[in-house]
């Protein structure tokens, strides 16, 4: 497997004007360092690349996410291939979900943007000062949870899976051994950018699910289908 392509800083630009962005860090931050196009405009294939190249996903994982986004988002490109807008993501309650790591919820406030405030509160989390864990995560998702049922605001259970495998993903992503260091995820979800030196790791489905489930049981969350299976597995 190779590394993560090594773009450097200068090759990293925030969005301009007419550009499309997502409620996706992860995302965006493909589309800032022209790893897919910076228009916010991508095919299944230069998202499927990117997400392998740059983030590190399976092939199978980054084309079933690929080819997933496209079934819900797609329109015809210039090509008359299935393209995806970025800003088609902002749709509340499709990939934006209340109980965001980084993002307000919608009927609160921005829920495109990240929030500086959100992500700082997730780093104050950390329990060592220098890294984030699968268990800072976990309790970042619990919190913010809280968070978003504050009112007697309903939170819809779709929500909490959601935010479940945001967290698995994030961990899964920039995870370097140790946890996440903090300028990492500051990097990545702040400034959207992809820190340099990530190793490339083949991040399979069963893998995230894993985590999910150490994410959702730290919570009393529900399960998805594909974290139930995982925790099944590692039963035997």
């Amino acid at each position: 497997m190779s590394q993560h392509s090594q773009a450097g800083a200068s090759d990293w630009q925030p969005a301009q004007p007419g550009e499309q962005r997502s409620p996706c860090p992860a995302l965006n931050s493909l589309a800032n360092g022209g790893h897919i196009p910076r228009s916010g405009i991508a095919s299944r294939a230069q998202l499927v690349s990117a997400m392998v190249q740059r983030l590190g996903l399976a092939t199978a994982l980054a084309d079933k996410l690929a080819t997933e986004a496209l079934a819900k988002f797609g329109k015809p490109g210039d090509g008359g291939e299935q393209v995806l807008h970025l800003q088609d993501l902002c749709q509340p309650g499709k990939l934006e979900h209340d109980a965001s790591l980084t993002r307000q919820d919608a009927h609160v406030g921005d829920s495109a943007k990240v929030d500086p405030a959100l992500v700082e509160q997730l780093l104050a989390l950390s329990k060592n000062g220098q890294t984030l864990t699968l268990d800072d995560l976990a309790t970042a998702h619990q919190i913010r949870m809280q968070q978003s049922a504050q009112g007697g605001h309903v939170v819809p259970p779709k929500a909490g899976l959601v935010g479940t495998v945001e967290a698995a993903l994030l961990y899964c992503v920039l995870s370097r051994g140790e946890g996440i260091s903090l300028a990492d995820a500051r990097e990545f979800l702040l400034s959207e950018r992809i820190p340099q030196g990530l190793t490339g790791h083949d991040i399979s489905l069963a893998q995230v699910a894993r985590r999910a489930v150490t994410v959702a049981l730290k919570g009393n969350l529900p399960m998805c289908d594909a974290a139930r299976r995982a925790k099944d597995a590692l039963k035997k």
